[in-house]
């Protein structure tokens, strides 16, 4: 397992607070308030000395110059904002060695700010016809974390508004959700030499009861032809492993690639089965690319210069998926 860390709730409007965090501190904060009655939204930045809610009393504070009421006067015509409001409220990475990007950066926050700004409009503000009314502007260029982060803090703002959407019962005047980065652990990325070892062996077993069903206790010499069988003893006797490794040990994934179109009326309907192809040529082509990416695997170096693509992984998993059910349904 490996540890992620990924925006989340840490406090909610419901009083549930899943791990500390002060609110009057200074810290630096990336927010989201949203006027769910006159449908406008506010995108903003703190790192103001008072925490979050020193630049959040600025926006909802008695005066009409308010931070909040005056940009939905200037830039919406709108004077008159009563609740409810939903403020969503990401507390950005500070002062952590560890961290992808410093939120303390007056330069990162207002990245992040208009990077949440195009998201919100884009996925927001336009399909259901609200009106934003904050501003944001920046040159910086944004790491794959910031815009992740950007990404995720929008995720979790959708999840509170749709809660309040549904809500039957009246909704809170002021609904409040602190977000912070949370450590998650995540299964580790598939190792593709253990797929491949894996096909590897159910091909080879499954191979070898096929044609132990078909030819009993002369599968050896009646299923495979005579050159592989020559091959495979020549190998066990230049490595002088005698009888304590069977000559089939030898056997390679193109070995039995051959030895399944051999006998192709035994196994042609499980192979067009997994490669979703017909005829000898087409359903076991899979098996070659199964082994050019072993070949590759076996190989650190080559991988220097031709690199086994996420992709590839995941068609392998397929394969090996598909594999299984075919033999499963062929017993």
């Amino acid at each position: 397992m490996t540890s992620i860390q990924r925006y989340a709730p840490i406090a909610h409007f419901n009083g549930t607070l899943t791990q500390e965090v002060s609110i009057t501190d200074k810290l630096p904060w990336l927010y989201i308030i949203a006027s769910l009655k006159q449908k406008i939204l506010y995108v903003g930045e703190t790192f103001d000395e008072a925490g979050i809610t020193g630049r959040l009393s600025s926006h909802f504070g008695r005066a009409i110059n308010s931070n909040f009421k005056q940009c939905a006067s200037t830039n919406a015509g709108i004077r008159n904002i009563p609740p409810p409001y939903l403020v969503v409220a990401a507390r950005m990475p500070f002062d952590d060695d560890h961290a992808p990007f410093n939120g303390e950066s007056k330069r990162v926050r207002k990245a992040c700010e208009s990077l949440l700004h195009e998201v919100i409009t884009t996925k927001f503000i336009l399909p259901k016809k609200w009106i934003i009314i904050s501003s944001a502007s920046s040159s910086l260029e944004l790491k794959e974390e910031m815009k992740s982060s950007c990404n995720e803090i929008f995720d979790n703002f959708m999840a509170s508004y749709t809660f309040l959407e549904n809500l039957s019962s009246k909704i809170l005047p002021f609904n409040f959700v602190l977000l912070d980065r949370v450590a998650e652990q995540v299964p580790s990325p598939p190792n593709i030499g253990d797929i491949i070892e894996d096909i590897e062996l159910q091909l080879f077993d499954w191979m070898i009861k096929v044609l132990q069903d078909d030819h009993g206790d002369k599968w050896w010499t009646k299923g495979v032809k005579e050159s592989i069988r020559i091959k495979c003893a020549s190998i066990q006797e230049s490595e002088g492993e005698s009888d304590n490794v069977p000559r089939w040990a030898y056997l390679t994934l193109i070995d039995i690639k051959a030895i399944i179109e051999a006998n192709w009326n035994l196994f042609s309907s499980a192979m067009e089965e997994v490669s979703s192809f017909q005829g000898k040529a087409k359903a076991t082509r899979w098996i070659v690319e199964i082994n050019e990416k072993r070949k590759l695997w076996a190989h650190p170096l080559k991988q220097r210069f031709v690199s086994i693509a996420p992709s590839d992984i995941n068609k392998i998993k397929t394969y090996q998926a598909k594999l299984r059910e075919a033999i499963k349904n062929d017993a």
